[in-house]
């Protein structure tokens, strides 16, 4: 089930509002200081673009060292580095040595995917390489609330259409409890909801996927 813009509002105009994800504005990168020259009273370092394979950050971070003042002066090579700074991983913290796969992987699935593949890899845990490779899967979108969530489920399978389809008289009974059905969305283990930065909310669907299975939604 993938979103590309707002739902078609034509048949109710409490369907929720929707947004697709947006793509950072700033491309994941972090800066790589060598520890040989901060020891000497020498800022030696740079920016280093963050998503790409690790082989490739890894031979950035080499030249970087040596480039190193501290290793031309002394003529051996310097090997300690750290992460002094990082920029555009949204709120994601690095460690000082965090391991280049780790900073790889979550850079490439930021810029792939947007913020909301920070809050799928707190979910499943950063070095869960198969649950973060099914992002595309688990991925139900952006919403306003869990209620605008409840919402696009009911107009999915179809019954708001069907209470739309009844008689005026008929519908003034009627009383939907969207705030008794998010609820039971929210605590039902189907699904992880996690507050969006800037408001609203992320919803992923943490079921084991199997294609066979009737219960489960379609993406």
């Amino acid at each position: 089930m993938e979103h590309e813009g707002q739902p078609d509002r034509s048949h109710d105009e409490q369907l929720p509002l929707w947004s697709a994800e947006q793509r950072p504005d700033r491309q994941p990168r972090v800066w790589i200081g060598s520890l040989a020259d901060l020891e000497r009273g020498i800022l030696h370092g740079e920016w280093i673009d963050a998503a790409r394979e690790a082989v490739d950050i890894q031979a950035d971070i080499q030249s970087l060292l040596d480039a190193s003042p501290s290793a031309s002066g002394r003529g051996e090579p310097v090997e300690d580095w750290a992460i002094f700074d990082a920029d555009g991983f949204d709120g994601h913290p690095l460690a000082p040595r965090e391991r280049i796969e780790t900073i790889s992987r979550l850079a490439r699935g930021i810029t792939e995917h947007g913020p909301a593949f920070v809050a799928w890899s707190h979910i499943v845990g950063i070095d869960n390489e198969a649950a973060l490779a099914g992002f595309e899967q688990a991925y139900l979108g952006r919403f306003n609330s869990v209620e605008d969530y409840a919402r696009t489920i009911m107009q999915e399978l179809g019954y708001l259409d069907e209470i739309t389809g009844l008689s005026p008289r008929v519908r003034r009974y009627l009383d939907i409890r969207w705030d008794r059905l998010a609820h039971d969305i929210w605590t039902s283990g189907d699904v992880e909801i996690v507050h969006a930065g800037g408001g609203g909310v992320w919803v992923f669907d943490t079921r084991p996927t199997d294609p066979h299975d009737p219960q489960q939604p379609t993406k």
